[in-house]
């Protein structure tokens, strides 16, 4: 549980042993479960995890210093107006079809899939805060050089980010 372990307490305070596995953990399937059929569990989760998000930010921030660069993968950045915090938004970004696909091989049905995807933010809502669209509707190998070319093109000279 590491540094998580203190909000993870109080999950299981406010959601219960059902959204915990057997080893202690945190049963993802479960709290998705709740936090996508009701609004107001979702709101309750951010309550105890966007504080200690914004905690570990800051300091991933600090380590990477002046002139560094810090990463994060922000699911409900859109949702959370959180695109103003970060120097560049890259949005990845696959079809429909083919996500609900991805999604069926992990064992999501259609209809769950289709019900979580209309509580989120929509393509056009992500594709207008980003600075970048990347589409992973191809091979992980495509996907992956065009991170690669992000990453030494625009990331990593110098002034490119702004």
């Amino acid at each position: 549980t590491g540094a998580g372990g203190a909000v993870l307490g109080r999950i299981r305070s406010v959601f219960g042993d059902g959204v915990i596995t057997a080893d202690g953990a945190l049963d993802r399937s479960a709290m998705a479960g709740l936090i996508f059929s009701d609004p107001s569990a979702r709101q309750r989760l951010e309550a105890l995890t966007l504080p200690r998000i914004a905690l570990e930010a800051a300091q991933e921030m600090e380590r990477a210093g002046a002139g560094g660069v810090a990463v994060y993968d922000v699911p409900l950045l859109v949702e959370g107006q959180m695109q103003d915090l970060f120097d560049l938004v890259v949005v990845v970004e696959a079809d429909l079809e083919l996500r609900l696909k991805r999604l069926a091989e992990r064992g999501m049905g259609r209809e769950e899939a289709l019900a979580r995807m209309s509580s989120q933010a929509t393509d056009d809502e992500r594709r207008a805060v980003a600075d970048i669209v990347l589409s992973n509707s191809g091979s992980i190998d495509q996907l992956s050089a065009d991170v690669d070319r992000l990453w030494s093109t625009r990331i990593m000279e110098p002034g490119t980010l702004a």
